[in-house]
C-alpha cells in the first residue's frame, strides 16, 4: 500500500506546478511580443498575450532552449526561446532536424564561412571566387555522378582553409554535401533553404561522429 503524501509535499508539488505554469505563460507572452514585431499585422503590442497573436505549442527542448510550434499565414513555424528568441519555417524539419541545423550552423560559423558571392580581391588567405568555385566543382565531380552540376551553397572556411558545399546533379533527385571531411549523399530534395539543409546535414554528421 502506497504511503500517503504529507500535506507539505502536496503543497510543494502544487507550488512547483504553479511556478512552472507562470514561467510558461510569461515565456509565451515574450515570444508573442517578439513575433508580433517580426510579423507585424493589426492590433497593438499592448494586446499581446500568451495566446495572441499566435497559439504556441511546446514541441521540444534543444539544450537549454525551448521549442514551440505555431501557424502564421498558412505556414508552420518553430519559435525558439533561450538566450535569444528566433523563429524558422518548419519546411518539413522535425525538432531533431532543427537541433542538427543549430549544431551545424554553429560549427560552420566558428570557421568563418565565405560564400561564392563574396569577393575579397587578392587576399593572402582567401582564394578568388572563381578559384573557390573551381575547388568545389572538383570535390563534387569526384562523386562521379551524371548530369550538370549546380552548387546550391558553396563555402570557403577561412579558419581551416577548407571547403564545404551543398550540390545537385541534374540527373538526380537528391542533394549531396561535399567538403574537406564531409561526403554525404542521399539527401532528399526539399523546399527548405539550402543553408539550413547544409547546416542540418553537417550537424547530423557531427552528432554521429561524436556518438561513435
Amino acid at each position: 500500500m502506497a504511503t500517503p503524501r504529507k500535506p507539505s509535499d502536496l503543497l510543494l508539488a502544487f507550488t512547483r506546478r504553479a511556478i512552472t505554469s507562470n514561467v510558461s505563460r510569461r515565456m509565451k507572452t515574450e515570444i508573442n511580443e517578439y513575433l508580433f514585431l517580426e510579423f507585424g499585422g493589426e492590433g497593438d503590442i499592448s494586446d499581446v498575450s500568451e495566446t495572441w497573436p499566435f497559439v504556441l505549442t511546446q514541441v521540444g527542448v534543444i539544450g537549454d532552449d525551448t521549442v514551440f510550434s505555431f501557424s502564421a499565414d498558412g505556414e508552420e513555424f518553430y519559435a525558439i526561446s533561450g538566450q535569444k528568441l528566433t523563429f524558422y519555417q518548419q519546411d518539413g524539419f522535425s525538432v531533431d532536424d532543427l537541433h542538427f541545423q543549430i549544431l551545424g550552423s554553429r560549427w560552420i560559423g566558428e570557421r568563418s564561412p565565405i560564400d561564392l558571392n563574396t569577393s575579397r580581391g587578392d587576399h593572402p588567405v582567401i582564394p578568388r571566387a572563381i578559384e573557390r568555385k573551381a575547388a568545389i566543382e572538383a570535390l563534387a565531380q569526384s562523386l562521379l555522378r551524371g548530369g550538370s552540376l549546380t552548387i546550391l551553397e558553396g563555402l570557403f572556411l577561412e579558419e581551416t582553409k577548407g571547403y564545404l558545399a551543398l550540390v545537385h546533379f541534374s540527373d538526380e533527385s537528391e542533394f549531396h554535401v561535399v567538403g574537406d571531411g564531409f561526403t554525404i549523399s542521399g539527401i532528399p530534395v526539399t523546399n527548405a533553404s539550402r543553408w539550413r539543409i547544409l547546416a542540418r546535414e553537417v550537424g547530423q554528421s557531427l552528432a554521429q561522429m561524436e556518438n561513435g
